[in-house]
């Protein structure tokens, strides 16, 4: 009975939804090279970015998406084509 109250208390705190810590490991390990080639562009972009002081939401509107998929592309969690950053 007392484990089950601890338990029940640790789920609580941690919530009931299982860690994914292991599957975003091991995609990034299988997926190293092109995740760094990824993240190189990133850079580039981010410095052009910069360099030109364009905003992230004007990039936006540059390649006719939203600025919500542009942040999603530069924190890499969006794949991107060369179609959309041409």
């Amino acid at each position: 009975m007392h484990t089950y109250g601890l338990t029940k208390k640790l789920d609580a705190v941690t919530g009931a939804q299982p860690s994914t810590w292991k599957e975003k490991a091991l995609f990034r390990k299988n997926n190293q090279d092109w995740l760094k080639h990824s993240q190189a562009i990133v850079v580039r972009i981010l410095e052009g970015l910069r360099d030109k002081n364009i905003s992230q939401k004007l990039l936006a509107e540059k390649l006719g998406v939203s600025s919500q998929q542009v942040s999603e592309i530069l924190k890499g969690k969006e794949n991107f084509t060369v179609q959309t950053i041409t």
